[in-house]
C-alpha cells in the first residue's frame, strides 16, 4: 500500500484515532496462549499445508516502480531503473528470513515497471533485466527456505489523480502512449498474454515454481479515488466489470503454466465474489485504529492478511503494541496467514510502517525496530504448531567453500510432524552433475550433521547444495539451498600418502574473524595411520564462557586437505572473540589422537 492511500484512510479515521489510539493493548513476550492457527495453504506448490507467515518486502527501498526492472511509462521513465544493482538484495533476503517467516510479498509490475510497449501503446513483452533480477532475488529467497507472493498489478495507483490517468494515455519514453489495459479489451489481452503470461511462463520454465507461494492479480482494487479504477465495497458498474473481467482473464492465463495459487487483494473488506473469478484465496489488507480483524463469518475459502498496520502507530512502542494485538486478532479470527507491512526503507524517514530503523535521508540501515522481534516470536510460535503438524528446517549451516573431493559436513536443526527423512544433496554448478547425498531418518525436533560424500571430483567454480525434509517415499516437503558454494582448486587427495603412516594435523588455516551468530570454516591438511579417523571442530566464546558448537567429519581418504565448518548452535556470541580448535579422534569423540591448538579469532 502506498503512502497516499494510507493518508486517505488516515483522514477517515482521524476523529477515532484521537480518542482510541493504540495505547492500552498489552504487550506479550510470546504467543503460546493463542489457539492453533488455521492451516489451509502451502508455502510452495504441493508442499505440506502450514499457517502462512512472513513480512512484506513490497519494493526494494524507495524504488517503487523501478527496482527490479526499467520503467518506460510516465514520470518513472526518468528514474533510470532498474536499481537492483544499487541496493543490497542479499541483506534484504536475510532480514526477511530472520523474521522466521516462510513467505514474503513482492511487487512486480507496479506502475508498469518491467513492461515493454509497442509504438501503438500495447504491452508486447517484459524487459529481460526485470526477469533476470527477479529470478536472482527468488533464488536468494529459495536458498533461505522462503517463497514469494508476487503481486502483479496496482490498478488504484497506476492512474494519476484529477482525472488525468498516468497509465491510460501515459507517455511511453520509447514512443507512443499507453492504451488503458484495464478497460480496453485489446490492451488487456496484450498485457495478460505478453506481460503477465510471459513472466509466469518464464519463471515456470526456468524452475522457479518452488520459490513462489502465489501470484496476486490486483492490489487493493477496492481502494481509490478521483477517477481511478476502483470498486467501492459491494458496488457495481463499469469499474466493477473491468476489475472482474481482468481478474478472471489473468487467473486463467496464469494457471496455464503455474500449478499453484492465484489471489487478489482488498483493504478492510472480505469480497466473497472473487471466488467466482478463478481466485484460490483472498488477501485482505487490514488498516485501522483498533487492531481488529474483519470477520470471516460465512466465508467458505481461505483468507490471509497480506498487509497489516495500525493507522496511528507513530512510534516504536505504538507500532510494537499494535502489531502484537493485530497478530493475535488475525489468528483468533481464523485467517490462514499474515504478513505485516513492510520491511521498508530506512531512508524513508516518515514511514511509520517500516520494520527498519528510520534514518531520514541518511544511508540505509539494517537495524530493526522492536516490532521485528515481536514478529520473529510470533512466526516461530505459529510455525511450531498447527492442525496438521509442521515440518521445518530451523537452521541449515552450509559451508561457504568446499574441496572438490571428500565429504562435506552440513549441520542441521529440524522439526518434523512425524517420521521423516532428512536428505543432504550436492551437484556441480547448474545441476550439471549429481555428486552425492546422505539420508538420515528423523522424527520430532533435534539437530544433526549431514556428512555428504562427493562422488568423483567437482569442477572448480561453484557447487549447489540442498538439504530437505522428505516423506518416507522420498517426496520433498521443504528444503533450503545454497547455489554458490565455492569449490576450491586444491587437488584430490594423493594416491600415495606420506610414509611412514602417522596421525598428524598441519597447515591449519583459521578464519580472520567470525560474526556473532555465524559459523567458522577451518581448512587443514591431515595424515592418518588408518582410515576411519574423525575430525572434530569446536567453537567457544572468549574465556570459554559459552560453548557455541561443534561438527565432525570422517573423510574417506587416509590423507588430504579438507575444510570443516563449525556452526554456531548456541545463538549470539556477545564477547569480543571466539576460540576454535580442531581434534583428530577415533570413531569415538572422546578418544583424542591429535589435539590441535586453541586459536582466538576476533568477532565482527
Amino acid at each position: 500500500m502506498k503512502g497516499s492511500i494510507k493518508n486517505r484512510l488516515m483522514s477517515c479515521f482521524l476523529a477515532t484515532t484521537m480518542s482510541v489510539g493504540v495505547a492500552g493493548v498489552a504487550k506479550a513476550q510470546n504467543f503460546s496462549d493463542l489457539p492453533n492457527p488455521v492451516v489451509q495453504l502451502s508455502a510452495t506448490p504441493g508442499a505440506q499445508q502450514t499457517f502462512i507467515t512472513g513480512l512484506n518486502l513490497g519494493w526494494l527501498y524507495e524504488y517503487y516502480g523501478f527496482d527490479f526492472g526499467p520503467n518506460v511509462v510516465g514520470d518513472r521513465a526518468t528514474y533510470n531503473g532498474p536499481k537492483y544493482a544499487e541496493v543490497d538484495p542479499t541483506t534484504a533476503a536475510n532480514l526477511l528470513r530472520d523474521t522466521n517467516g516462510k513467505v514474503t510479498r513482492i511487487f512486480a509490475f507496479e506502475g508498469a515497471e518491467g513492461l515493454t510497449f509497442s509504438s501503438s501503446g500495447y504491452v508486447n513483452g517484459v524487459a529481460p533485466s526485470f526477469i533476470t533480477n527477479l529470478e536472482d532475488f527468488l533464488g536468494k529467497l529459495r536458498a533461505r527456505g522462503m517463497s514469494a507472493m508476487i503481486m502483479l498489478m496496482t490498478p488504484n495507483e497506476d492512474e494519476g489523480s484529477n482525472g488525468l490517468p498516468r497509465i491510460g494515455g501515459g507517455a511511453i519514453s520509447t514512443g507512443g502512449t499507453v492504451v488503458d489495459y484495464y478497460r480496453d479489451a485489446t490492451a488487456r489481452t496484450a498485457l495478460i498474454n505478453n506481460g503477465i503470461g510471459t513472466l509466469v511462463d518464464r519463471l515456470h520454465n526456468d524452475g522457479y515454481d518452488n520459490a513462489i507461494f502465489a501470484y496476486e492479480v490486483l492490489n487493493e482494487y477496492n481502494i481509490g479515488g478521483d477517477s481511478k479504477l476502483w470498486v467501492p465495497n459491494g458496488t457495481s458498474g463499469d469499474n466493477y466489470t473491468a476489475i472482474y473481467n481482468f481478474t478472471q482473464a489473468a487467473s486463467q492465463r496464469i494457471k496455464q503454466s503455474w500449478p499453484g495459487y492465484v489471489t487478489t487483494s482488498t483493504t478492510n473488506y472480505v469480497d466473497q465474489n472473487v471466488k467466482n473469478y478463478g481466485i484460490d484465496f483472498l488477501d485482505v489488507h487490514i488498516y485501522n485504529t483498533d487492531n481488529s480483524a474483519p470477520s470471516l463469518a460465512g466465508v467458505t475459502f481461505p483468507v490471509i492478511a497480506g498487509e497489516m498496520g495500525n493507522l496511528n502507530q507513530n512510534s516504536d512502542s505504538t507500532q510494537n503494541t499494535a502489531l502484537d494485538a493485530m497478530l493475535r486478532n488475525v489468528v483468533r479470527a481464523g485467517y490462514a496467514g499474515v504478513m505485516p507491512w513492510w520491511l521498508g526503507s530506512s531512508k524513508t524517514g516518515g514511514d511509520v510502517y517500516s520494520f527498519l530503523v528510520r534514518n531520514g535521508s541518511g544511508p540505509s540501515s539494517t537495524s530493526t525496530r522492536p516490532a521485528y522481534a515481536t514478529l520473529q516470536n510470533f512466526n516461530q510460535n505459529m510455525l511450531s504448531r498447527g492442525s496438521t503438524g509442521t515440518d521445518s528446517l530451523t537452521s541449515v549451516t552450509f559451508p561457504s567453500s568446499i574441496n572438490p573431493t571428500g565429504t562435506v559436513a552440513v549441520p542441521v536443526q529440524y522439526t518434523t510432524s512425524t517420521n521423516r527423512v532428512l536428505g543432504g544433496y550436492i551437484w556441480d554448478a547448474g545441476y550439471a552433475t549429481f555428486r552425492g547425498k546422505q539420508l538420515q531418518n528423523v522424527s520430532g525436533s533435534g539437530s544433526t550433521t549431514l556428512n555428504i560424500p562427493i562422488t568423483g571430483s567437482i569442477a572448480t567454480g561453484t557447487a549447489i547444495m540442498r538439504v530437505r525434509i522428505e516423506d518416507t517415499a522420498g517426496t520433498e516437503i521443504t528444503f533450503r539451498e545454497k547455489t554458490d558454494v565455492t569449490v576450491g582448486s586444491s587437488s584430490p587427495p594423493p594416491s600415495s600418502c606420506p610414509t611412514p603412516a602417522a596421525d598428524t594435523i598441519s597447515s591449519v588455516s583459521y578464519p580472520s574473524s567470525v560474526t556473532r551468530t555465524g559459523s567458522a570454516a577451518v581448512t587443514f591438511t591431515y595424515n592418518t595411520s588408518t582410515t576411519g579417523r574423525q575430525f572434530w571442530g569446536y567453537m567457544w566464546s572468549a574465556g570459554f564462557a559459552t560453548f557455541l558448537g561443534k561438527v565432525n567429519v570422517t573423510p574417506s581418504a587416509r590423507c588430504g586437505t579438507i575444510t570443516i565448518t563449525i556452526p554456531n548452535q548456541a545463538g549470539t556470541n556477545t564477547t569480543s572473540s571466539a576460540l576454535l580448535r580442531v581434534n583428530m579422534t577415533t570413531s569415538s569423540e572422546t578418544t583424542v589422537i591429535v589435539q590441535g591448538p586453541i586459536t582466538s579469532v576476533p568477532v565482527q
